[in-house]
């Protein structure tokens, strides 16, 4: 079966080829105009030999399908499939612009820049693992930029369904073929393993394209095949900041999070990256990234977990729930004590301004007995094993729910602010 070679002026359907704008492994894409509704579009159509493919027909079907079942401002929309003397095609918008590799040209972007792009990234992603989607082919070509810095995610051909569930543990049914398809720089360790992917393989390659916004180089760049899938499975990338100091420490911390090769010890959710992510661009620490480095810490000097001395700053939202900006002195953060004694303190600390009624306020330290709640004007106490200059991990939660979780140096006073979000 033979691919009809599209010619400026030749027709598919209602779509007039304009020009050819991009190929791939399983096909071309065209601008073409849609002579109905009078507007541009892209038409991808399938090569020759993807066509004499009953699978790599499938696989394109299946992106149709995938693709029309979205609808996010970060991701290029569906506008029609169709085959034309057996030649199957999809259309979607039409998006100006170039894609993230060329951008990227192999030099850094400022950061500014890197995380408004990677929230609008996390923001189209996060989307599609709402509606069950895995997108498996994450990568700086897959990745349009418009002239406005709008995001695009384009190619969902490697797109897979899961089974909808807890954002924790979105997972879906491949087999371990299946699971090796995708762009070896950007597939994440338990991928190139065979194992199963679900939601956390896509935030691997996040991170890996933003590791790449934010140097100008990938996180490995071994350069045989072999070397590389060695490299993503045992190796640590070099840390961003020794590629480019001009990376804050916030955002180095988020980038190697979403890299580590255990699935446990990166973020378990879009939503979370895009949060500490937004932390960052506002000037704030982030609070996943900095409480997985503040663990990993602790475990290679197999010390107890410890307080941080902040400045808190919680967010309350319409729901009721608290959420806690932190600026960390420079003392504190250098500081680490274990705790290995057993005399009591008091820990103090107050919100300002204090809870709303009605919302059930309870601040414990894990690993230690006792609890407390905040009075009507915001204070609390709370007696804890240690000393004054200690660390001790702080958590509280609003209606049963984890709000904050972090580290206070010993015996406080701890001020928290409340703030309606914008």
């Amino acid at each position: 079966m033979a691919s009809p070679a599209l010619a400026v002026g030749n027709v598919l359907g209602h779509y007039r080829i304009v020009e050819r704008i991009g190929a791939g492994g399983m096909g071309v894409v065209y601008r073409a105009h849609d002579e109905r509704l009078q507007r541009d579009v892209a038409v991808k159509v399938l090569s020759a030999a993807t066509l004499a493919s009953h699978a790599g027909r499938k696989q394109f079907r299946q992106e149709a399908l995938t693709l029309s079942r979205l609808n996010h401002p970060n991701i290029a929309t569906v506008f029609d499939f169709d085959s034309q003397n057996d030649t199957d095609y999809l259309v979607i918008e039409y998006i100006s612009g170039i894609t993230l590799d060329t951008k990227l040209a192999g030099k850094a972007l400022p950061e500014k820049e890197v995380l408004n792009l990677a929230v609008q990234l996390c923001q189209g992603l996060e989307a599609a693992h709402k509606s069950g989607i895995i997108h498996g082919d994450l990568k700086p070509s897959n990745l349009q930029i418009t002239a406005d810095d709008r995001v695009k995610i384009l190619d969902f051909g490697l797109a897979r369904w899961m089974p909808h569930g807890s954002e924790h543990g979105l997972t879906v049914t491949a087999t371990a073929t299946q699971e090796h398809m995708g762009t070896l720089p950007y597939m994440a360790p338990e991928q190139l393993r065979g194992a199963r992917a679900d939601a956390r393989s896509d935030i691997w390659a996040v991170g890996a394209v933003v590791y790449e916004m934010a140097t100008g180089k990938r996180p490995f760049i071994e350069p045989t095949s072999p070397q590389l899938i060695d490299a993503i499975l045992h190796k640590e990338p070099a840390p961003p900041r020794s590629l480019n100091p001009q990376v804050s420490s916030g955002l180095e911390k988020i980038i190697l999070t979403v890299l580590e090769k255990d699935l446990s010890k990166r973020y378990q959710s879009v939503k979370s990256l895009t949060s500490d992510l937004q932390r960052v661009e506002a000037g704030f620490s982030p609070f996943v990234a900095a409480a997985a480095a503040e663990r990993s810490k602790s475990r290679r000097k197999r010390l107890s977990l410890a307080l941080v001395g902040v400045a808190a700053v919680a967010t309350l939202t319409l729901g009721g729930f608290w959420y806690f900006e932190q600026a960390q002195t420079p003392a504190a953060k250098d500081a680490f004590v274990g705790l290995a004694h057993a005399s009591e303190i008091t820990l103090t600390g107050s919100i300002i301004p204090p809870p709303e009624k009605g919302n059930a306020v309870k601040i414990v330290v894990e690993g230690q007995k006792g609890e407390t709640s905040p009075d009507e004007l915001g204070r609390f106490k709370l007696d804890v094993n240690g000393k004054a200059g200690d660390r001790v991990r702080l958590q509280i939660y609003v209606n049963g729910k984890m709000a904050y979780d972090d580290f206070q140096v010993l015996p406080g006073p701890i001020a928290v602010s409340l703030v309606k979000p914008n």
